[in-house]
């Protein structure tokens, strides 16, 4: 059970099905979804922000930010997005101890 919970601290959002598999445990979801419960990892929605985005010193630089985009030509700005981020793929929840945020 070990390496299961050390699994889930580097992958928290790793499902039931996936720790099954890897692990080639001989139990069901629900008695491996008990099993973490007794060890104090719960199952909960994952924030997909930090909380030091609401610090002042983020939203004061973001307010010069958004002030100096408004000074930009438009007509002579180029954008590219390289990012290849897509938000829909994200999974949104996962396992953590109790008092740990996901």
């Amino acid at each position: 059970m070990d390496k299961v919970i050390e699994k889930i601290c580097e992958q928290p959002d790793i499902t039931l099905r996936e720790l099954i598999d890897e692990f080639n445990l001989p139990i069901s979801q629900s008695a491996l979804c008990r099993r973490l419960r007794k060890h104090g990892l719960t199952f909960k929605k994952k924030t997909l922000y930090s909380n030091k985005q609401k610090t002042s010193k983020v939203v004061e630089a973001r307010t010069t930010y958004r002030k100096t985009q408004q000074e930009l030509n438009i007509s002579t700005t180029y954008w590219f997005d390289e990012s290849s981020a897509n938000c829909g793929m994200t999974r949104l929840y996962g396992r953590a101890f109790s008092h740990e945020r996901v």
